[in-house]
This record gives structure tokens, C-alpha cells and sequence, in this order.
């Protein structure tokens, strides 16, 4: 299991934003996350990044490949050390630098790597996989539409050449064609062999693209499966799906 996380509670203050969350994440797959606004999907993504210490449980990464050992706990790194393990989240809201131009934001985003040869590499590659970046790649950054800063923030994400890549809301304000441009794409960046951890309010989508779901609920997990056979349940179907 690339990513195990067992009795996770987290809070903000008083409040509890996550209850005893278990969620485990298997190489090579795409797991999504749904719920309600304020469940703490967006939480979760953040604790695992490590920009949210837990009040309690672990977020066990085990990046080899025989799943060796216990892996690290990443509650206890700091979030640049996340990213140095290979775990790259993409912010809700996308989180561009406006000011800089779509180059420079792709170079951030290999601001760890020292391999000059590798990151030349993966900037052609996420180039291919982002014509319209391509096209853009001198431009300031905020000048870019809504769709465009999107691409460009996976972009960014994928050139820390990530073995997890956390996506928060990637469709959110997106017109439906572009919706479904963003989701093909995800599953492309899967089979290049990325694991996918999505938080996403699109539900249908997400079920669609997903081999494994959770449903979150106020802080807990309500309903977990096979992500097909979570969107064939009616409670799902009618509180996500409509109908």
C-alpha cells in the first residue's frame, strides 16, 4: 500500500475537522474522495501534505516497491520533506504565481530537483501533455484563463515528478468541455504511472475516473468501495449524483 492512513483525527481548535479517518491509497491507482462542503476532504489532503498536524493517528508512505518495512509517518516530516518523498499536492483554487509567467511557474515546481537533464525532460513532457501551456509559456501566468491556470498547476505539480500527486477540486469553476478535458487527463497522468489521491466535488466525474471511493461525512468516512459500485448505490446516487 503506497499510502495507509489509520485513525486520523484532526481539529481546528474546538472544532473536529476529522474523527478517525482510515484511507489507504494502492500504487498505481486513482482513489477519490467525495462529500458535502465542509466534510474535510480538503483537510485531509492538507494533513497528508503537512501543512495540518493531526491531533491523532499516522499517514503511513511507503514509496518501494515491496511496500518494505513500516515506511515514514508523514506527520512527522515538514511539507518540503513531503515533497522530496514524492508526494506533490495541487491546491484547491490552484495556487499560481499570477506574477510570473507560465515558465517560471513550471520551474517552481522543480525547485527540489537537481537532476538538470530530468527536469528538461519533464518540462517537454508536461508540455506535451498541456499543448495550451505550451503555447502560453512566455506569458504571465495570471493572464491565463480559468483552464489554463488549472493545467499549468498540474503541470507545476507534475514536475516535482511525484509517486502521489494530491489533486484538490481540479474542475471547480470549469465549464463542462474543460471539465472533461481536466478528467481525461487525470487519467492519463495515471496510466504514465501516478498515483492519484482526488478530492472532488464532482462526484460523477470522480466515480467515473476512480478505481476506489470514500465518502466523507462531517469528519468520518460513511461509505468506502470499489468506485463503480459506490455510484450503483442509491444513497450515493441521491445525494451526489442527483438522484
Amino acid at each position: 500500500m503506497l499510502l495507509k492512513i489509520e485513525n486520523l483525527h484532526v481539529s481546528y481548535g474546538a472544532i473536529a475537522a476529522l474523527r478517525g479517518v482510515n484511507v489507504s491509497v494502492a500504487a498505481g491507482t486513482i482513489v477519490t474522495l467525495i462529500g458535502a462542503n465542509g466534510a474535510g476532504k480538503s483537510t485531509l489532503l492538507r494533513t497528508i501534505s503537512g501543512l495540518l498536524r493531526p491531533r491523532g493517528g499516522s499517514i503511513r508512505y511507503c514509496p518501494d516497491a515491496d511496500g518494505a518495512a513500516a515506511g515514514v509517518d508523514l506527520t512527522r516530516v515538514t511539507p518540503h520533506e513531503t515533497v522530496r518523498r514524492g508526494v506533490v499536492q495541487v491546491p484547491e483554487g490552484r495556487g499560481i504565481f499570477a506574477n510570473l509567467s507560465v515558465a517560471d511557474n513550471i520551474a517552481l515546481g522543480a525547485y527540489l530537483r537537481r537532476d538538470v537533464e530530468g527536469v528538461e525532460r519533464d518540462r517537454e513532457h508536461v508540455l506535451s501533455i498541456f499543448p495550451r501551456i505550451r503555447e502560453r509559456y512566455h506569458q504571465s501566468a495570471g493572464t491565463l484563463s480559468g483552464g489554463e491556470q488549472q493545467m499549468l498547476a498540474i503541470a507545476r505539480g507534475l514536475m516535482a515528478r511525484p509517486r502521489l500527486l494530491l489533486l484538490d477540486e481540479p474542475s471547480l469553476g470549469l465549464a463542462p468541455r474543460l471539465v472533461q478535458q481536466i478528467f481525461e487527463t487525470i487519467v492519463r497522468i495515471n496510466r504514465e504511472g501516478t498515483t492519484l489521491l482526488l478530492v472532488e466535488q464532482n462526484a460523477h466525474m470522480a466515480l467515473h475516473v476512480a478505481h476506489y471511493a470514500y465518502c466523507l461525512e462531517t469528519g468520518e468516512i460513511a461509505l468506502e468501495g470499489k468506485a463503480a459500485e459506490l455510484a450503483q448505490r442509491d444513497e450515493v446516487r441521491k445525494a451526489y449524483l442527483g438522484g
